[in-house]
């Protein structure tokens, strides 16, 4: 194997790694799982939004005004969502960047 394969499979490595390491921290977040729970609410409750949401209406779609609210609730519920994942995996590859440089002495 060369040194750029190596290179490759360690990079792969590290990457599973603090993925790993962020869908475990994930699980346990209230504030994540709260998200994911009012998300679902809303889509069960707007059928009309979860469709249109899936790109699956059929023809143009017309909202209510709850309906818009509700949507306009959605996009912020994912905003906030993926806020959470960017600032975790962040937080995961610094800290893996981090005990990487103490384990190899240059810090």
């Amino acid at each position: 194997m060369d040194k750029k394969e190596l290179l490759g499979e360690l990079e792969e490595a590290v990457w599973d790694t603090i993925n790993r390491q962020l869908w475990d921290y994930l699980e346990d977040c209230g504030e994540y799982h709260a998200i994911l729970e009012e998300k679902k609410l809303l889509l069960e409750k707007h059928r009309k939004v979860a469709r249109l949401i899936d790109g699956k209406p059929t023809q143009p779609v017309t909202l209510s005004e709850e309906e818009i609210e509700a949507l306009a609730r959605i996009w912020e519920l994912e905003e906030d969502r993926q806020e959470i994942e960017r600032r975790e995996l962040y937080y995961r590859g610094y800290e893996h960047c981090w005990r990487l440089a103490a384990r190899i002495r240059i810090l």
